[in-house]
């Protein structure tokens, strides 16, 4: 099992100095196309690979609502896509909580066919490229539509898994979802997991994972600002601290 962290080019030589298996940026990293070239030289430097990226959508790309231009959301991924492919990326994560986010009083129905509709075209796109997209069930702080593990596996069903599903601990606890939807985990793409704190069962999940034979990768994620309440010539200390308590876990 591989242990990345999500973060920038800026951050490259640090998380190869300690360690970690991979990268996960967010896609608007290789749209501006100074930051894609740094990350280029930067994963080439450092010999650390781009494997994932994360933040698919900006919320100015809507793919649900009044408000969505399919074409200019094709050739948002027609730009990023070979870009991530060219840096060795293979899974893209579509969060996106405001891009996906229903409007009031706008026709679920609607909303949900037309979620559906562009999972169907990144799915196009992301073949072309060899890439995966998975999707992030979101809480409903973030968004309203796939909230839970269990919500985006239907979605997943529906376009006859051409998209990947992803668990998120972050998320899981805020939605006070139950650990038994992480079943059946061979049908999880990629797993999100926050810094580990008291409020979340860190080692429940990863145990639960692991004993179910995932394999694949765990971006470490600081959804709960942690970053921000540390030191800053801390922080080195504490993401070495957090990968090897993430690979000693069982």
């Amino acid at each position: 099992m591989k242990i990345g962290c999500c973060g920038s080019w800026k951050e490259v030589h640090l998380y190869a100095e300690l360690g970690f298996d991979y990268i996960e940026p967010a896609v608007e990293q290789v749209i501006d196309d100074n930051s894609f070239q740094q990350l280029v030289e930067q994963t080439s430097k450092y010999g650390l690979k781009a494997e994932a990226f994360n933040c698919l959508l900006p919320a100015s790309l809507p793919v649900v609502g009044p408000d969505v231009d399919l074409e200019a959301v094709r050739k948002y991924l027609e730009k990023a896509f070979p870009r991530i492919a060219s840096l060795g990326g293979e899974i893209v994560v579509f969060g996106s909580g405001r891009a996906r986010k229903i409007p009031p009083e706008y026709p679920q129905a609607a909303a949900e066919k037309q979620i559906l509709d562009f999972l169907e075209l990144a799915a196009e796109v992301a073949d072309a490229n060899k890439l995966k997209v998975v999707i992030e069930p979101l809480n409903k702080k973030q968004t309203n539509t796939m909230n839970n593990v269990a919500d985006a596996r239907k979605v997943c069903a529906q376009v006859n898994w051409r998209v990947g599903l992803l668990a998120d601990l972050f998320h899981v606890t805020a939605e006070n979802e139950p650990f038994t939807n992480l079943e059946p985990v061979g049908e999880l793409s990629h797993i999100h997991i926050p810094f580990p704190e008291e409020a979340f069962d860190t080692e429940t999940f990863i145990g639960i994972l692991k004993s179910h034979g995932y394999d694949k990768r765990i971006s470490l994620e600081d959804n709960g600002g942690l970053r921000a309440r540390t030191a800053p010539e801390e922080w080195g200390q504490v993401l070495a601290d957090t990968l090897r308590y993430l690979r000693e876990v069982r």
